[in-house]
């Protein structure tokens, strides 16, 4: 395997619904300026730990976009797209200069386009 530094990463998926949480807390002091709240309150903890997406490498890769829900919020459904799961799609490691072939099955209702975040591609082949 080559360096790290070889390589480049790219987030191909889509997150729908807009709520992930991470480890750590948010105040709502009514002060727009920051983070740094004196007033000793430890504010609201996030209910829901920082999503990662698997990674898949290699020069050939499966994406199938698909309908699906996820709980944001414990007991609150929502309803979602997402590539390979419920709503991030997969980390993509490729070596550089490697041609890729991509699979991408869309599973939607509706036609549809993905953004190669970082992948250099054809304007036609890179929606967004």
């Amino acid at each position: 395997m080559k360096p790290t530094e070889h390589k480049t990463h790219l987030l191909a998926g889509l997150l729908v619904g807009g709520l992930f949480g991470c480890s750590g807390s948010a105040v709502d002091d009514g002060d727009s300026s920051g983070l740094d709240d004196t007033s000793g309150d430890p504010g609201v903890p996030f209910s829901s730990e920082l999503a990662i997406p698997p990674l898949l490498d290699g020069t050939e890769q499966s994406l199938s976009l698909a309908p699906s829900t996820h709980e944001f919020m414990e007991g609150v459904a929502t309803v979602t797209y997402g590539y390979n799961g419920s709503y991030l799609g997969p980390t993509l490691v490729w070596d550089l200069g490697d041609a890729q072939q991509m699979h991408v099955t869309n599973g939607l209702s509706e036609m549809t386009t993905t953004h190669w975040h970082g992948a250099h591609v054809a304007p036609d082949d890179d929606g967004g």
